[in-house]
């Protein structure tokens, strides 16, 4: 039988895999592939261990490779790979392995079985094969080029406001049924459902009862789709746009959430080779690890279960030069006039490639030439690749053919699914710096840290002055932003063509601001990260205000915004503050006079663990345990009598005096730091 499909799962058995492929007809195949569970040992005589290895009931195979025993290993050295005959003896083998004389360590218990077949194999979830089958057994599979997305049957299920003890599920052509959480394992099998979607599910479904089998420690799966619990997935995701309150009876809702988020899910799933129903349970730092072991499995090294110290002793002076952290240039608090914000694509990453900062790599002692870093004075190897820059260089490169497909297909429904999975991996590369200093992470090593951050403050440093020798004044910058104000849009596109030759890293114009404000902090200081500006298409742009907050309510949104229009948009500042004070009047009387409807005054916020574990009475908290809710999300209004959630009040109970506060708030966030024309105005 050939045929193509592609691989949508790999499920362990006791001494194969089961692949499942979706054909192009929408068909299901499941194929079985032999595969045995397998680990290595690390001993003081191979020869030894291996033999007595080899003896044990359950080992099939026991045989010595050269390999890499640590990252900081000058060269291969003997390792035994242990075969086991079934998986249910595979943890009574490693621990019977232990006792083996000689034994220094047992290496990749701690990685699935089931990655090991991705990487043995050089597999991607997603990935279009044409496929060679015999009697439902693989025989070859080839990997095609194509980046067309399978016909997924998708579905979604939440509970239900009859019987909170029952689901509404709703799947693709079909009408909305009603089912107890027992029997929709067997109702996502008979359909042939590949995804369904929740919000909330891992908690609930273990509640309803759901049958056993289902459970995890990590969520509630299922044995013949992909179970997506949005919340959990949401949660992962830096692009928090379908943060919503969503509770019962919104199965439709959530269905059209998560076909919106597929793409997502499926670029990170083919990129790392995790599974898909594990992308929305684990951390973007945790998808790095599975980026880093599979380079490292590909160059040869030992994966170890545990994190091995590899930090070397550092002089006080050498502390006290790392202890400065990353350089941030603070702004002045004020209103700036034609302002250039010039980003560097994908700074710290490609600091990580350009530099070939791993482990293994900066301690170099085999170069005649390294690489030398600032500050430190550590040498960075510059003849082999390590294997931290090779995983990321992997979706650098990936991010880049997709941005590519985004801006040029004349398909708009394609160009949305090439930016969201372009996006996608942004999750993976905005968390690669603070990783490698991550205690958990296996290939963990502070100097990686310490030496990103010491690149990205030079190449920060060389940006501000080649922008004041350019006449140029630098406003502000912060790991991978600066911005600059003082020259025209030819003048700012030359600036950037010259820091990116001169660093090596790419900056590009991102946007010109007609006009763009600082506020200050409360002590009146600049802060980092706080701004709106009105760029010269005429569109806004903020940062750090409530406007940009996901636990600000409507009313507060929709007053800021139009107060930050009119101070961007005047003439001078004195005008703009005050039409804004205007708005703010105007808004606080017709939020006296009852004009807001209730949705205006809701204030949305998560409830991040179990709500007993919380013992402050914060408003949210408060609300929270007067509706309790699967979701594990607070909607809740001020009210005269306290917090409450918004489904239970009314709107003549609204606290009006706490919301003219918020909206005062809001427009002391835009104006303050701006003081000299406030006492202007006020004169």
């Amino acid at each position: 039988m050939r045929f193509q499909g592609w691989l949508l799962d790999i499920r362990e058995g006791q001494d194969s895999v089961s692949l499942g492929f979706k054909t192009r007809d929408g068909g299901n195949i499941v194929l079985s592939d032999r595969f045995r569970h397998s680990f290595y040992l690390v001993s003081g005589n191979p020869q030894e261990a291996e033999d007595y290895a080899s003896k044990h009931p359950h080992v099939l195979d026991a045989e010595i490779e050269q390999k890499y025993v640590s990252l900081d290993a000058k060269g291969k050295t003997d390792a035994i790979k242990v075969v086991v005959d079934y998986a249910r003896n595979y943890k009574r083998v490693v621990k019977d392995m232990k006792i083996i004389p000689g034994i220094k360590e047992i290496a990749e218990t701690a990685i699935p079985q089931y990655f090991k077949y991705v990487m043995e194999k050089d597999a991607a979830f997603f990935s279009l094969y044409d496929v060679v089958a015999e009697q439902g057994k693989l025989i070859s599979m080839e990997k095609t080029s194509s980046l067309e997305l399978p016909p997924l049957s998708c579905g979604a299920i939440a509970p239900t406001s009859v019987n909170p003890k029952y689901l509404n599920l709703v799947l693709e052509g079909k009408p909305q049924m009603v089912i107890h959480p027992a029997k929709l394992a067997e109702a996502l099998r008979e359909t042939g459902t590949d995804m369904i979607f929740s919000y909330g599910g891992d908690s609930y479904l273990k509640r309803y009862g759901a049958a056993s089998s289902l459970g995890n420690i990590f969520g509630v799966f299922f044995d013949s789709c992909a179970h997506i619990d949005l919340r959990k997935d949401i949660g992962y995701d830096i692009y928090n746009e379908h943060n919503l309150p969503i509770g019962q009876d919104s199965a439709k809702e959530i269905l059209g959430i998560g076909k919106s988020r597929i793409a997502r899910l499926i670029e990170l799933s083919q990129m790392t080779g995790a599974k898909p129903d594990t992308i929305c349970r684990i951390t973007p730092g945790r998808l790095n690890t599975y980026l880093h072991i599979r380079a490292a499995k590909r160059n040869g090294y030992l994966v170890p279960d545990l994190r091995k110290e590899m930090e070397r002793p550092k002089s006080l002076k050498l502390l006290m030069q790392l202890d400065k952290g990353g350089s941030i240039i603070y702004p002045t608090p004020g209103i700036y006039e034609n302002v250039a914000k010039c980003d560097f694509a994908s700074m710290y990453p490609n600091i990580i490639v350009k530099y070939n900062i791993s482990p293994e790599t900066i301690t170099c002692t085999c170069c005649k030439e390294p690489m030398i870093v600032p500050e430190a004075g550590w040498k960075t190897c510059t003849e082999r690749k390590g294997i931290i820059p090779q995983g990321i260089e992997e979706v650098l490169r990936r991010r880049l053919e997709l941005k590519h497909l985004a801006k040029t297909s004349t398909d708009p429904a394609k160009r949305a699914e090439f930016d969201m999975r372009q996006r996608a991996l942004k999750n993976i590369l905005v968390t690669c710096f603070g990783y490698l200093g991550f205690s958990n992470f296996i290939f963990s090593n502070v100097e990686c840290k310490e030496c990103v951050m010491l690149y990205g403050r030079h190449i920060l440093s060389m940006a501000k002055e080649i922008a004041e020798d350019a006449g140029f004044e630098a406003l502000y910058g912060m790991v991978d932003s600066v911005f600059v104000s003082g020259g025209n849009e030819k003048q700012y596109l030359d600036y950037v063509r010259k820091v990116s030759a001169e660093t090596g890293i790419t900056l590009e114009l991102d946007c010109i601001f007609s006009r763009l404000v600082f506020p200050a902090a409360k002590d009146a200081s600049g802060v980092a990260n706080h701004y709106y500006g009105l760029m010269q298409d005429g569109r806004m742009e903020a940062r750090g205000i409530a406007v940009r907050h996901s636990d600000s309510c409507a009313l507060a949104v929709q007053c800021q915004e139009r107060m930050a229009k009119a101070i961007l948009s005047a003439p001078d500042a004195c005008a703009g503050i005050k039409e804004a004070k205007g708005l703010l009047a105007d808004f606080k009387k017709r939020l006296k006079e009852g004009e807001f409807v209730l949705a205006d005054f809701a204030i949305t916020k998560a409830i991040g663990r179990d709500i007993g574990d919380y013992v402050s009475n914060a408003p949210h908290v408060v609300a929270f345990r007067q509706e309790p809710n699967a979701a594990n999300v607070s909607v809740f209004v001020y009210s005269l009598f306290g917090p409450r959630p918004a489904r239970q009040a009314s709107r003549r109970e609204i606290d009006i005096k706490k919301y003219a506060e918020l909206l005062d708030a809001s427009f002391e966030e835009l104006v303050r730091g701006l003081r000299p024309a406030i006492t202007h105005l006020k004169k």
